[in-house]
């Protein structure tokens, strides 16, 4: 994993996410960010490794309705931005920046993983500019 005293993952998460709430322009704070929640099932070839354990492959990538390997959740979070065209009054689009993940174990479900990397996120929207500390509410 990731990480050390200075640096963790969920720090990690939360940076890029205030990256990404810097897109978005004064003008647009009252638009929506969304979020999109998706899980990933990564087929391992070997039985040596953490948290290795047999998953049902609904995409069926193998052939086989079982593959032995982790899955993952992962969030995305798309951000409100403007498009200018030339000639054309700018229009909103979305950009998607990948948050991050964490790896599911058969401890939790995967629904309770995504609430938490979900809630994260939540303090950096409830404020203007990502600074919990300003008082003003997006």
């Amino acid at each position: 994993m990731l990480q050390n005293e200075k640096a963790t993952s969920c720090s990690l998460r939360l940076q890029t996410a205030q990256l990404a709430c810097c897109l978005i322009l004064a003008a647009l704070q009252n638009e929506l960010v969304f979020f999109s929640v998706d899980d990933t099932t990564v087929a391992k070839f070997g039985k040596n490794f953490d948290a290795v354990s047999l998953l049902h492959d609904h995409a069926c990538h193998t052939g086989m309705p079982y593959v032995n390997g982790h899955c993952f959740v992962s969030l995305t979070m798309s951000v409100p931005v403007l498009n200018q065209c030339e000639g054309n009054a700018p229009l909103i689009r979305y950009v998607a920046v990948s948050v991050g993940y964490q790896m599911w174990t058969k401890e939790r479900i995967k629904l309770e993983l995504a609430g938490d990397l979900i809630e994260e996120m939540m303090p950096l929207l409830k404020y203007k500019n990502s600074s919990p500390g300003s008082g003003e509410a997006i």
